[in-house]
């Protein structure tokens, strides 16, 4: 029998039984890596030869495409919608929101208002420890999770990584799935960030550090001279990014991109860097929609441009030797400790990524501090003590030493850092097909599940931490009586694992030295007038895109006489 001679009852024969065969593939292995192909066959050129015996019964082509791409893709969702809101699910038993059950567009439609981190929260709070938030996605409330999923026998990434655009090319470390592959790249990273390299870092902070407060002395100094009374006015958010931008041009291509000394970002600097970004973390969420992405010019281009920036900045590294021992010297192997040294595509993509990445979390999280300080003038003032109680007149707190030895400091990074982790979803995992299932105490994870350990949820937990949304440093120190809940375990803002911040220490080097430095010099208070974006709005206008983006922080400066 030829395709001339199938029936119409035939041909509803052949589309119901290759939609369900489509489904089933589909249901099973749209995660896996490489499904593209196959993906794009079964959906578009299955119900192609499905439409050429319906043309002997449709002579209009176009009617009849219309009818079979309708009916195949209608069965599709029919089977999709029928299965995941049934008892036979995997996961029919976790609670969760009705449409995240059905599909992972929701999760786009949730992450387009930059709130997700507090949605989430909601949902922990209304369903419990574990909430379904996709057809095959769970989300966990539960510490002692943390190390099941994201330790060292914990779970690989999963296919929120997946058809990234990567910059300029080749996946960055934070990209890489495979365990191995990221293993391998990862000794770099961890040598470069080891306590002999650390200190290497700790002059080029220091410089960074003292500039911040000059270029902000040179301003406060032109407010007091017009004999106004007031202190200067400044966006302490824009500036904790020149700073740390900064400093993160300075190791890793050898020179700062001049934003603290410009007060700006003149040269577009800051604005490639985060073009982009936003839109990938939310459309990771349905990480195939990635592939269409691209297809935009206004990415294209942007990729373009961030390719010519980084090859350039690339080469000017190259060109001045090896005698910095930076973050640089350390990616690109310059001691040759491994058989094999880093690609230019690596190298090129890490560079980057050491950039973007050291230089938005380290920005967030000095941005923060001060803010909870504002709101909190006993904190101040304690701290302020406490800097010119180590740091003599006319010594700059650059100590590394003393710096990590400081209790009031430590202790509010730390209780900065738990209120607003840089990273407050956490990184999604998944249980892979072939493993078996994960099991958490009672309740056991299916195959092709993905994961995430929400931070933001476990941080701001009661049975975690008690007054849990309160900035209370002296949580860190155990002087309170009052704080009775107090779960180290359930801590972890720069994740945990071996996929954890591996710069941590970096940052935190980086913070404590600005942090000292400004609040010796300066006396910071809320900006009086009210006219600008301020203490008041701060927290509220956080957004999350994967890493949390600040607002304006707007801020009255004054010398400390």
């Amino acid at each position: 029998m030829g395709i001339d001679d199938l029936s119409l009852l035939h041909c509803v024969a052949l589309t119901l039984a290759t939609s369900s065969g489509a489904y089933w593939w589909i249901k099973r292995y749209e995660s896996d890596p490489g499904a593209e192909l196959p993906l794009s066959i079964l959906l578009v050129y299955a119900p192609l030869l499905l439409s050429l015996p319906l043309i002997n019964h449709i002579p209009n082509v176009a009617v009849a495409l219309l009818a079979i791409f309708g009916s195949y893709f209608s069965l599709i969702l029919l089977y999709t919608t029928v299965y995941r809101l049934s008892p036979f699910h995997p996961l029919a038993r976790y609670p969760g929101p009705f449409p995240a059950k059905l599909s992972k567009f929701w999760a786009i439609h949730v992450a387009r208002s930059g709130k997700e981190h507090l949605y989430l929260k909601a949902l922990h709070e209304r369903y419990g420890d574990f909430v379904r938030i996709g057809p095959n996605e769970l989300l966990i409330r539960d510490p002692t999770a943390i190390d099941s999923i994201l330790g060292s026998d914990g779970l690989p990434k999963g296919p929120w990584w997946d058809n990234r655009p990567h910059d300029p090319a080749g996946a960055p470390l934070v990209g890489i799935r495979n365990t191995v592959e990221h293993s391998r790249r990862r000794k770099l990273w961890s040598r470069a960030f080891a306590n002999q390299a650390l200190k290497d870092y700790e002059e080029p902070a220091a410089k960074a550090s003292k500039q911040l407060v000059e270029r902000i002395q040179r301003m406060v100094q032109q407010r007091e001279g017009g004999g106004n009374g007031q202190g200067a006015l400044l966006d302490l958010a824009a500036w904790m990014t020149y700073f740390a931008t900064d400093f993160m041009g300075t190791i890793v291509f050898g020179d700062n991109f001049g934003l603290v000394e410009d007060g700006g970002d003149s040269n577009g600097v800051l604005q490639l860097l985060k073009s982009g970004q936003d839109g990938i973390a939310i459309f990771a969420h349905v990480s195939w929609t990635l592939m269409f992405h691209k297809i935009f010019p206004s990415v294209r281009e942007t990729a373009v441009l961030m390719q010519k920036f980084v090859v350039k900045n690339v080469k000017s590294r190259v060109a001045i030797g090896v005698g910095k021992k930076d973050l640089f010297y350390h990616l690109r192997d310059e001691e040759q400790l491994e058989k094999i040294r880093p690609s230019l595509a690596e190298l090129t993509s890490d560079s980057i990524l050491a950039v973007r990445a050291g230089s938005d979390k380290t920005a967030l999280v000095l941005t923060a501090l001060f803010y909870y300080l504002l709101r909190h003038p006993s904190a101040y003032k304690r701290l302020q003590d406490e800097v010119d109680s180590v740091f003599q007149r006319g010594e700059e707190p650059v100590d590394s030493a003393k710096l990590s030895e400081m209790a009031w400091l430590n202790a509010c990074i730390n209780e900065t850092v738990r209120l607003q982790p840089p990273i407050a979803d956490g990184t999604q995992r998944m249980v892979v097909r072939g493993s078996g299932p994960k099991v958490l105490g009672e309740n056991v994870i299916p195959e092709q599940t993905t994961v995430f350990v929400h931070t933001y949820s476990i941080h701001r937990d009661p049975r975690n931490f008690s007054s849990p949304d309160s900035f209370l440093p002296e949580r860190w120190l155990g002087t309170d009586a009052a704080i009775t809940a107090h779960n180290l375990t359930a801590f972890f803002p720069f994740s945990y694992g071996p996929y954890n911040c591996v710069g941590k220490n970096l940052a935190l080097l980086e913070i404590r030295m600005a942090v000292a430095s400004l609040v010796q010099k300066f006396n910071f208070q809320p900006e009086s007038e009210g006219k600008k974006p301020g203490v008041e709005t701060w927290e509220g206008g956080l957004r999350d895109f994967y890493v949390l983006r600040k607002g304006p922080l707007w801020v009255e400066v004054v010398s400390r006489k």
